[in-house]
């Protein structure tokens, strides 16, 4: 029995925003970034998006899902699932996912996991770091 390739991830990207244009479909990835400062924890992140590009995807339609997990590997989200469809399998596949309202219940590491039908094939990850507090204007 041939087995079927496993997809290779050619690109993730984290980023504030991940949308195609209307009229060219050229991706737009706006605010890239591996790290974040929030002020306290635990706090919520109103929105981010990944920008992934896949190589060697096998012929035929796949579900691709990013799951959101802390350092520990637990599942802290679970992004929304993009259907693809195959017709080349030399051809790149971009897409983009916008999540919503992730937690962030500590500073520390965190990992996107790329799920590929169901089974992970890579990760990216982001730092969450304290927010430094600033000091007050005035004398010191």
């Amino acid at each position: 029995m041939v087995e079927k390739p496993t997809p290779v991830i050619h690109s993730c990207l984290i980023a504030d925003s991940v949308f195609a244009q209307a009229q060219t479909g050229k991706w737009c990835i706006i605010g890239a970034f591996t790290q974040i400062h929030c002020p306290n924890f635990p706090t919520m992140l109103p929105s981010l998006g990944l920008f992934l590009s896949l190589t060697d995807v096998p012929l035929g339609e796949h579900d691709v899902r990013v799951v959101f997990l802390d350092s520990n590997r637990r599942q802290l989200a679970m992004g929304p699932r993009a259907h693809i469809k195959v017709t080349d399998r030399l051809a790149q596949v971009d897409f983009g996912i916008q999540t919503q309202g992730l937690p962030l219940p500590h500073a520390g590491s965190y990992l996107f996991e790329v799920q590929f039908d169901d089974q992970p094939i890579g990760d990216a990850k982001i730092t969450v770091n304290v927010m430094p507090i600033l000091p007050q204007g005035g004398n010191t």
